[in-house]
């Protein structure tokens, strides 16, 4: 069988789109950890999440001071963490600024999808002995923004693991 021009160019371009598609799998796709190193060491050895977690902090201030001006009620924190949490509705209450990176699996398996303002971020499935899930993007959730653990089957605790500004409170939204 012999190849025509059109037929080598439209392969050139399925194999690129196929190897773009890779990509940004990579870049959506949530880590799963069952190993007992601290959080810590591993969002800040990894470069990937050293990274997000550096320009999350970055964000997150930036965006506090545009939000309060003046009145910005600070300390802040690189990495703080939640109370435990389970799948639900939540947000920040308060004046408070919470930028995610991971959660720390409490207990629970099962498969989620994580929302921000009723639009799915991405989904994610927390296993036996799985003790991490570390996101594939930050969000940035200001005062009354919500986010959801939606369960598709399961149901998780978890503590989050997040930078804050603003002293911050998140509290399960009442539906």
């Amino acid at each position: 069988m012999k190849l025509n021009e059109l037929d080598k160019k439209a392969i050139i371009e399925l194999k690129d789109s196929i190897d773009e598609l890779e990509c940004r799998v990579k870049d959506l796709s949530v880590m799963r950890i069952n190993n007992d190193l601290p959080l810590e060491v591993i969002l800040r050895e990894h470069s990937y999440y050293r990274a997000m977690l550096a320009n999350g902090y970055k964000m997150g201030e930036r965006q506090t001071r545009e939000l309060q001006g003046a009145r910005a009620c600070f300390p802040s924190k690189m990495l703080d963490y939640s109370k435990v949490l389970e799948s639900d509705r939540y947000y920040t209450a308060v004046t408070g600024t919470v930028i995610p990176y991971a959660m720390k699996i409490i207990d629970g398996t099962g498969v989620f999808d994580l929302s921000l303002c009723g639009d799915t971020l991405f989904s994610f499935s927390v296993l036996n002995g799985d003790k991490y899930v570390l996101f594939p993007q930050f969000f940035i959730s200001w005062r009354r923004t919500s986010w959801c653990v939606e369960e598709q089957e399961g149901h998780i605790q978890y503590v989050l693991a997040m930078s804050t500004f603003s002293n911050p409170k998140i509290e399960e939204e009442v539906k």
